[in-house]
């Protein structure tokens, strides 16, 4: 070793001519393994193609073929340097084939797009990101999009996935997601009223006197769909799923539920509810006598809530609600009836985790979040009065 730096000092051998002509050989050999010509194009740039480790094909331009060859001979040597983004695809696809709900996955692009894809974090190679940079980037994120704690879920949901991806491909050895805290404030939710989350006694009334009034005009069975929904408290697409087999003399069956592929923009069966519980739901007689009447005129229907023989779809049921809110000025939500539901089962004094079962909820503390009280403020003023008078 001495030698050789001696023979360097002195001048004997030139090191930066031995660097040049190592260098002209292994660019010699890159490009007679290269398949694809470097085509100079009109615009004055030079151009040629690259296949990824994904078998994608990869454009390469530069403004020389010099400057061209010399990204040839990074990619051959060094691999591509796949950043952020590009592991967020494989991921998708990874994710893809193990989810069987697509609105996932375009939910996952969504909040992809609009928080991530543009971020100088996700231009990086994942090996090259510290934990203080992943900290500080997602703090950062939570402020400047004034993220609620729900949104932000959503984005960390991303992380986390994509992280523990790389290290189940072995591109890095732990997710340095686990060490990221949000010390930064999250944006605050204005709660809606409970009133806003449940019909009331009043409102109940109303209502009902409403669908079936309309149903008694029209013939058209969404509106006895939403009426019979305050005796069962389904999910929209669980009840747009029921087929008659479903019915018994005392229960109904849930076991399917309808929801839309929002990638295809179409209403599809799935063969298991929300939570892949199947449950049996108590056919109280209100429910019972609607079901009897719809049964007498619609005997070789499949499904039980139709139109021109065709199965009814969430979308035909939620027009119910948006065309009765538009007639009283307030608008309320389908799962604004199932809440009701539970409220009043509440009320009625059975017990919550019976509720539990009767909607479906693996979580009591789900459950818990349907309850509100369905009294009028008349009705709950004579009761805190009340409390007080003896």
């Amino acid at each position: 070793m001495d030698t050789l730096q001696e023979a360097v000092t002195r001048g004997i051998i030139d090191m930066d001519a031995i660097r040049k002509q190592l260098d002209m050989l292994t660019k010699k050999e890159v490009l007679s393994k290269h398949p694809y010509k470097i085509t100079h194009l009109p615009s004055g740039r030079y151009q040629t193609y690259y296949i990824r480790g994904s078998g994608k094909r990869l454009t390469v331009r530069a403004k020389s073929e010099e400057a061209l060859i010399d990204k040839l001979v990074s990619l051959y040597l060094d691999g591509e340097k796949e950043d952020l983004s590009m592991l967020f695809e494989k991921w998708l696809v990874y994710k893809r084939s193990i989810t069987g709900s697509p609105n996932t996955i375009k939910r996952h692009r969504q909040h992809y797009n609009k928080y991530l894809k543009e971020t100088k974090l996700f231009k990086k190679n994942i090996k090259d990101i510290h934990v203080r940079e992943l900290n500080a980037f997602c703090n950062d994120l939570v402020k400047t999009h004034k993220l609620t704690h729900r949104e932000w879920v959503n984005v960390k949901t991303i992380l986390l996935g994509l992280f523990d991806y790389a290290v189940d491909e072995e591109l890095i050895t732990s997710s340095p997601m686990s060490r990221v805290k949000i010390t930064v404030r999250f944006k605050q939710v204005v709660k809606k009223s409970d009133g806003s989350k449940i019909f009331n006694k009043d409102e109940s009334r109303d209502f009902k006197e409403y669908l079936l009034a309309m149903h008694e005009e029209t013939g058209d069975l969404s509106f006895l769909a939403v009426y019979v929904n305050f005796y069962l408290g389904l999910r929209i697409g669980e009840l747009t799923a029921l087929r008659w087999c479903d019915i018994s003399d005392s229960y109904v069956h849930v076991e399917r539920e309808e929801v839309r592929d929002q990638e295809k923009n179409i209403y599809v069966i799935e063969d298991h509810t929300k939570g892949y519980m199947a449950r049996d739901v108590v056919l109280v007689p209100q429910a019972k006598k609607i079901f009897d009447q719809i049964h007498g005129d619609h005997t070789d229907d499949e499904y039980v809530f139709t139109r021109n023989g065709s199965r009814l779809t969430s979308r035909q049921i939620t027009y119910v609600y948006e065309k009765y809110g538009r007639a009283i000025g307030k608008v309320k939500r389908s799962h604004t009836v199932r809440r009701t539901y539970a409220s009043d089962l509440e009320g009625a004094g059975v017990p919550i985790d019976e509720i539990r079962r009767e909607l479906g909820h693996r979580d009591i503390s789900t459950t818990l979040g349907y309850i509100f009280n369905t009294k009028t403020e008349d009705e709950t003023a004579r009761l805190i009065t009340d409390a007080f008078s003896s």
